[in-house]
């Protein structure tokens, strides 16, 4: 962000002329900063520091805990089919509903309670996981937020940038730094290199670079989807004590977890999910005004990056225990590059009451993606992460995808006493993923306005 200088929204016909189908739902400019005329030599700082917590939270029952058939209902349901009863509500929860013994059936729905069991907080004392035996039956309804952290995160920046009549120039480094996210043991660090040089030779020529190099690491990114403990806790029942399976793990690691046949919330976020990531992108253009009212503009780009991914599953989860395996991982390499060439003629003219302006160009494009996967099931020596470890055959995989696309575009608008207004756009791709006798495609666009509060 401390590169950016402005952003600009392209919508509608205008964005799917310059950028073709893939800006069908619009495009974001951005313009990084440059050096300033007359300015010898200017350093700049910036440093921030931005602390996030989670806004927004699933909205839990917090009537009922854990075990199954514990409503008054049930219960009362279950006098009347027992005339003479004088069991309480208490005896009949711990009998019936949910008593804990050993969190592996042992006890009374107690190896997976999910939350249909008997009613918190009026008074009931019932044996459990985390309080012991005859421990009041309470709600927690903090567990699910007691899991997560405050992320903090430093952003330091330094800028030096130089200009004269004739050149100007900026460069920049950015680190960004988050040691510990919301979720226990993830984290990420990215550091940016930007560079950006104007060239004006005569009044003419104008001639610019833009470069961005960074690098992106983190340990382990939290998992996005239908997966991790974000969907464990919608399973997690309301009087589930995480203040204490966090003690639990400090002090014994992967074992004490309820059921007996799950990780610990917070081990399971030591199962690793690395990234590495190395970027570079940027441009150089050329602009030559012919007249003024007609110039012409050069200009060739590339985006690049490489990057790897390796996911770990550690010898000591519960289930890798009970199957005596070593541990899993699995990594991919991913390559994707992107060039771009331009060339574009642009005109503003003004005839009397009449100001038509507009642009005609062509875009050569050329896209590469290829990735290498590889991911073992089971590991000779636990939790030696290598594919000369792997006990077994490993799973290998590979990906290849070109695709190059030529491009000739053009729009014009006009307008008559600022009122009355006429666009006209139109771009014709030829891509190479289409069959070869129909790859060309043409889609144009006509727009008509008038500004009544000016025509009348």
């Amino acid at each position: 962000p401390n590169d950016i200088e402005s952003m600009t929204v392209l919508k509608g016909a205008n964005a799917a002329a310059l950028y073709g189908s893939r800006a069908t739902n619009g495009v974001i400019l951005i313009t990084t900063k440059k050096g300033s005329k007359g300015r010898k030599l200017g350093v700049d700082f910036n440093s921030s520091i931005v602390a996030n917590k989670p806004g927004y939270w699933p909205k839990y029952q917090n009537q009922y805990g854990g075990g199954w058939d514990g409503e008054e209902y049930i219960y009362k349901k279950f006098l009347a089919a027992n005339p003479g009863s004088t069991m309480s509500y208490n005896d009949y929860a711990k009998k019936y509903s949910y008593n804990y013994v050993d969190g592996n059936g042992g006890g009374v729905n107690d190896a997976w309670p999910i939350n249909w069991g008997p009613r918190l907080d009026i008074g009931l004392k019932l044996d459990q996981w985390s309080t012991g035996p005859n421990s009041p039956w309470i709600s927690r309804p903090n567990n699910y937020k007691d899991f997560y952290s405050t992320q903090v995160t430093t952003v330091n920046s330094v800028a030096v940038t130089a200009g004269s009549d004739k050149a100007t120039g900026r460069l920049s480094f950015t680190n960004e730094s988050t040691p510990q996210g919301i979720l226990p043991n993830t984290d990420q660090k990215q550091n940016t290199i930007n560079t950006s040089f104007t060239l004006n030779p005569t009044d003419k020529l104008s001639i610019v670079t833009n470069l961005t190099y960074l690098l992106k690491s983190s340990n382990n990114i939290p998992y996005t989807g239908y997966t991790g403990v974000g969907v464990d806790f919608a399973w997690t029942e309301r009087d589930f004590d995480t203040k204490y399976l966090y003690q639990q793990f400090k002090k014994n690691g992967n074992v004490s977890m309820w059921p007996t046949q799950s990780d610990n919330y917070y081990y399971y976020y030591h199962n690793l999910n690395g990234l590495n990531r190395e970027r570079g992108y940027g441009n150089v253009s050329a602009t030559y005004k012919i007249t003024n009212w007609l110039s012409a503009m050069a200009r060739g780009g590339v985006d690049f990056y490489r990057e790897r991914r390796k996911s770990i599953t550690q010898s000591g989860t519960e289930g890798n225990v009970r199957k005596g395996r070593g541990g899993q991982f699995n990594q991919t390499d991913i390559f994707t590059k992107e060039q771009n060439l331009d060339f574009i003629l642009s005109f503003d003219k003004t005839l009397g009451n009449i100001r038509i302006d507009g642009l005609a160009g062509a875009n050569y494009r050329d896209n590469a993606y290829n990735s290498t996967y590889l991911a073992a099931s089971d590991l000779t020596v636990p939790d030696l992460y290598t594919i000369s470890n792997v006990k077994g055959a490993p799973t290998a995989s590979m990906y290849d995808q070109e695709k190059r696309s030529n491009s000739v575009f053009a729009e014009a608008n006009a307008s008559y006493k600022d009122f009355l207004y006429l666009g006209v756009t139109g771009r014709n791709d030829w891509s190479s993923t289409l069959p070869a006798n129909n790859r060309s495609y043409f889609y144009p666009s006509v727009s008509l306005g008038l500004d009544i509060t000016k025509g009348f």
